[in-house]
């Protein structure tokens, strides 16, 4: 462990060219836990302003970066699959953006409901689809498929863009607010709606304008299944099964872009989610 006396060279070292060397002299300075506050007042008349800001922006970092992988791990014990699902999207947010967004998903889709209601349609799952991918136009991203932060809950809401599956739990999770029940169906490839309508399933496919399925196309998907996968067109995903999902997106996007760190740290996140609730 460094002395104190070392501080300020390790911050000089904290604007090496070298990305190894920064990371050294930042587990360094982490090594001095939450005392470092107070040896940096210690050390006020050595340090220039700007090094002061440099090492308190990064070690600040570095805690919230702690704190998060904290609460990932906690989030699949919340109590229902909606505070789990807005939860885990909250954070996933927080990972991609390197900090955090100033509004929740949770508000972001309140305001969808809340807009919602005071159209006066009618509460069914029809309609509000038709709000949300003709009215509010959240669509499909065709031209940027594999941009990760179309997995970005807050980012797609915000961009009115996305994936098929990200599109889908802006769907569910504002349905619920409403009193519907929808769910995901996470058929190989794609990822469409359920909806429950009169007690009949109705397939939706969220990324293409929320374009229903006819009767013979949900036949045709279900004749393309393998036996052992057709009851994926009626199980309700848990919250875990969704997230695992979207990391593997994720992981993908990331690698794709050459963003090895990012695909690494999806990688990651993915092995700590539990494969069954």
């Amino acid at each position: 462990m460094a002395q104190r006396d070392e501080i300020p060279h390790l911050i000089q070292l904290l604007e090496d060219d070298s990305e190894v060397v920064r990371e050294q002299v930042l587990r360094e300075l982490l090594s001095f836990g939450p005392t470092l506050d107070d040896v940096l007042r210690e050390l006020e008349g050595q340090l220039t302003p700007a090094q002061r800001h440099l090492v308190m922006q990064l070690v600040t970092s570095q805690f919230a970066a702690g704190a998060r992988r904290a609460a990932w791990r906690q989030w699949p014990s919340l109590p229902t699959r909606r505070a789990q699902l807005e939860r885990a999207f909250d954070l996933l947010a927080q990972f991609q953006f390197g900090w955090a967004p100033p509004v929740r998903v949770a508000e972001l889709l309140d305001e969808l409901a809340d807009s919602f209601r005071s159209t006066g349609h009618s509460r069914d799952a029809i309609a509000l689809n038709r709000y949300l991918f003709t009215s509010k136009r959240l669509q499909g991203d065709q031209d940027d498929y594999y941009n990760p932060m179309n997995s970005n809950l807050i980012y797609v809401l915000q961009e009115g863009k996305g994936l098929p599956i990200s599109l889908v739990c802006i769907f569910m999770l504002v349905g619920e607010r409403l009193g519907m029940r929808i769910e995901g169906c996470g058929v190989p490839g794609h990822y469409l709606a359920r909806a429950i309508v009169n007690g009949q399933d109705v397939y939706i496919d969220c990324f293409s304008e929320g374009r229903l399925l006819t009767q013979r196309e949900v036949e045709q998907l279900r004749g393309r299944l393998f036996p052992t996968l057709t009851h994926l067109l009626t199980e309700v995903p848990t919250a875990t099964d969704i997230v695992r999902r979207v990391l593997r997106n994720l992981v993908n996007a990331y690698e794709m872009a050459n963003e090895t760190e990012m695909s690494a740290l999806m990688a990651q996140l993915l092995e700590e989610v539990p494969a069954a609730q």
